[in-house]
């Protein structure tokens, strides 16, 4: 992950992929991952996202993080970050129309027979 603030973009390596792609962002996400840095001090990893050992946080623990913040929100089914990112997704297909070439771009899916299945989900 690279953020540069001054360009108002993180850089991302999906996965799958080789290169990492710019993800333009609002000026208010670029505050809140500036504060989020300036707030873990001096790290030794270059993981947006640290554990209390200083290393990247595990995909497990991800899930646990997640699973624990819709617990306390009261939400009571299981939650995962895929859900959130599949919710993101088909809630963007009906605000859109169904414009499955946007919501490509939003999602970074490179196939967009994945992202039909998305729209057909809905």
């Amino acid at each position: 992950m690279d953020f540069h603030p001054s360009e108002a973009r993180l850089y991302l390596k999906g996965k799958g992929r080789i290169d990492k792609e710019p993800i333009d962002l609002a000026t208010a996400k670029v505050e809140t991952i500036s504060d989020w840095l300036a707030s873990m001090g001096e790290s030794r990893s270059s993981a947006l996202f640290v554990s209390s050992r200083d290393t990247r946080i595990s995909v497990d623990r991800l899930y646990q993080i997640v699973g624990g913040l819709a617990a306390a929100a009261g939400i009571d089914r299981v939650v995962s970050p895929h859900k959130i990112r599949y919710s993101s997704i088909t809630a963007l297909l009906d605000l859109n129309g169904g414009d499955v070439r946007s919501a490509q771009a939003h999602s970074r899916h490179k196939n967009l027979a994945t992202l039909i299945r998305y729209d057909d989900g809905r």
